[in-house]
Protein backbone atom coordinates (compact mmCIF):
# COMPACT_ATOMS: atom_id res chain seq x y z
CA UNK A 1 0.00 0.00 0.00
CA UNK A 2 1.30 3.18 -0.26
CA UNK A 3 0.58 5.19 2.57
CA UNK A 4 2.09 8.59 1.23
CA UNK A 5 -0.92 8.41 -1.48
CA UNK A 6 -3.53 7.50 0.88
CA UNK A 7 -2.58 10.05 3.24
CA UNK A 8 -2.38 12.92 0.63
CA UNK A 9 -5.79 11.89 -0.38
CA UNK A 10 -7.55 11.91 3.00
CA UNK A 11 -5.46 15.08 3.38
CA UNK A 12 -7.43 16.98 0.59
CA UNK A 13 -10.98 15.23 1.68
CA UNK A 14 -10.74 13.06 -1.67
CA UNK A 15 -12.53 10.64 -3.84
CA UNK A 16 -9.82 8.10 -5.39
CA UNK A 17 -11.44 9.03 -8.35
CA UNK A 18 -11.28 12.74 -7.42
CA UNK A 19 -7.13 12.13 -6.74
CA UNK A 20 -6.48 10.55 -10.34
CA UNK A 21 -8.06 13.40 -11.75
CA UNK A 22 -6.42 16.15 -10.29
CA UNK A 23 -3.07 13.72 -11.28
CA UNK A 24 -4.07 13.20 -14.27
CA UNK A 25 -4.20 9.35 -14.47
CA UNK A 26 -6.81 7.04 -14.87
CA UNK A 27 -8.23 5.66 -11.66
CA UNK A 28 -7.19 2.18 -11.86
CA UNK A 29 -4.00 3.52 -12.45
CA UNK A 30 -4.53 5.15 -9.46
CA UNK A 31 -5.88 3.01 -7.08
CA UNK A 32 -3.08 0.29 -8.37
CA UNK A 33 -0.91 2.70 -6.74
CA UNK A 34 -2.74 3.39 -3.62
CA UNK A 35 -2.86 -0.60 -3.13
CA UNK A 36 0.51 -0.95 -4.37
CA UNK A 37 -0.35 -4.33 -6.08
CA UNK A 38 -1.15 -4.77 -10.01
CA UNK A 39 -4.62 -6.24 -10.45
CA UNK A 40 -3.49 -8.20 -13.51
CA UNK A 41 -0.86 -9.79 -12.40
CA UNK A 42 -0.68 -9.13 -8.39
CA UNK A 43 3.03 -8.50 -8.51
CA UNK A 44 3.92 -4.82 -6.36
CA UNK A 45 3.61 -1.81 -8.44
CA UNK A 46 4.64 1.83 -7.06
CA UNK A 47 3.41 5.32 -7.86
CA UNK A 48 6.10 7.19 -10.09
CA UNK A 49 8.01 10.07 -8.45
CA UNK A 50 6.65 12.70 -11.29
CA UNK A 51 2.97 11.41 -9.57
CA UNK A 52 4.03 11.83 -6.13
CA UNK A 53 5.53 15.09 -6.71
CA UNK A 54 2.52 16.57 -8.51
CA UNK A 55 0.48 15.16 -5.10
CA UNK A 56 2.46 17.63 -2.74
CA UNK A 57 2.36 20.45 -5.15
CA UNK A 58 -0.98 20.09 -5.92
CA UNK A 59 -1.42 20.09 -1.72
CA UNK A 60 0.60 23.12 -1.64
CA UNK A 61 -1.24 25.54 -3.71
CA UNK A 62 0.32 24.81 -7.07
CA UNK A 63 -2.23 24.94 -10.04
CA UNK A 64 -1.98 22.41 -12.79
CA UNK A 65 -0.55 24.10 -16.50
CA UNK A 66 -1.12 23.33 -19.82
CA UNK A 67 2.01 22.21 -22.34
CA UNK A 68 2.28 25.61 -23.25
CA UNK A 69 2.34 26.65 -19.19
CA UNK A 70 -1.10 28.49 -19.20
CA UNK A 71 -2.63 27.33 -15.95
CA UNK A 72 -5.12 24.92 -16.96
CA UNK A 73 -8.92 25.93 -16.83
CA UNK A 74 -12.39 24.10 -17.19
CA UNK A 75 -14.96 24.68 -19.75
CA UNK A 76 -16.35 27.83 -17.47
CA UNK A 77 -12.93 29.43 -16.81
CA UNK A 78 -12.15 28.10 -13.66
CA UNK A 79 -9.28 26.80 -12.45
CA UNK A 80 -9.25 23.07 -13.45
CA UNK A 81 -8.35 21.98 -9.72
CA UNK A 82 -9.37 21.29 -7.30
CA UNK A 83 -11.66 19.30 -8.19
CA UNK A 84 -15.61 19.87 -7.50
Amino acid sequence: MNKALSIWRARLCMTQREAATALGVALNTYQQWESGKSWKTGKPVSAPLVALLAAAALEHGLQPVTEDGAPKQDGDGTPAYPPR
